[in-house]
């Protein structure tokens, strides 16, 4: 909710295994409360549109 809902809007890119693990990883962090972890996921995975995995 809020600023971190903005912060972590994302979706993996279908068909990209690393955008599923950084999902997963990204879901892990966010239930664990750990949000700057989560955000550091969430921006692995808008990066795939940048070619950088």
């Amino acid at each position: 909710m809020g600023f971190n809902a903005w912060l972590l809007d994302c979706a993996p890119a279908p068909g990209c295994a690393t955008c599923r693990t950084e999902w997963r990883s990204l879901k892990t962090a966010e239930e664990a409360g750990d949000i700057s972890q989560a955000a550091n996921h969430a921006t692995k995975i808008r990066d795939h549109a940048s070619g950088s995995h």
